[in-house]
């Protein structure tokens, strides 16, 4: 972490951010706390004297300059039921699929190169004979109760 407010050179009137009272002395007691990361992103940091809050501290403000970045998504691959299976006459259509592919393929003579065909030949079976699993809908975190109360279902708006 860092503080923000004693990161930049700034005249001493607007660093001080408590005075006593009778305004004896004056104290910088206030801070902005950041996390180091957001350190260059920090415009300035100074307190702002004269505004009227019922206090003796003096509110404290920082300008902060952000570049969001849009994260993506990994691709997520398609999940398969592989409990069906157990099933005798699904695991018989998988076991001969593979088999004939697996007798299809041509005579390789380097290891790696087997892998890669019986790792295709086993994905292909899987593709064609294992249900993919259904995916779940999510619950809609807004009713139709919430509408009626906020008034914005007898207008047909409708929020997304």
């Amino acid at each position: 972490m860092i503080v923000a407010n004693t990161w930049f050179q700034i005249h001493p009137r607007r660093r001080w951010t408590w005075s006593s009272p009778g305004d004896r002395s004056r104290n910088q007691i206030d801070f902005i706390l950041m996390k180091q990361r957001f350190r260059n992103s920090i415009q300035y940091a100074k307190a702002m004297l004269g505004a009227d809050c019922g206090s003796d501290h003096n509110p404290v403000v920082c300008q902060i300059k952000l570049k969001l970045k849009a994260f993506k998504k990994a691709k997520r691959s398609p999940r398969y039921q592989f409990e069906a299976l157990k099933k005798d006459e699904i695991r018989e259509r998988y076991n001969v699929l593979v088999k004939n592919k697996f007798e299809t393929l041509v005579a390789v003579t380097t290891a790696e190169e087997k892998w890669n065909q019986l790792k295709d030949c086993i994905q292909e079976g899987i593709e064609e004979q294992v249900p993919k699993k259904a995916r779940k809908e999510h619950k809609k975190w807004i009713t139709t109760e919430i509408l009626r109360l906020d008034g914005k279902e007898k207008t047909g708006q409708t929020l997304s």
